[in-house]
């Protein structure tokens, strides 16, 4: 899991079964597929860009 603030906006990263998710403070925290696919994860926020590493 990653969690990350990208301007007032919180978002977190979770990985299950291969996928990982995103829930983000201004969606309602709804899990969303990032349609990233991997067995570990790191996030970044540089500005407004997100960059999701998996591996």
């Amino acid at each position: 899991m990653a969690a990350i603030a990208a301007g007032t906006t919180k978002i977190v990263y979770t990985l299950n079964g291969g996928r990982i998710f995103e829930a983000a403070s201004n969606a309602g925290w709804r899990n969303l597929n990032s349609g990233v696919r991997g067995a570990t994860a790191a996030v970044l926020a540089v500005g407004n860009n997100k960059y999701i590493y998996a591996a």
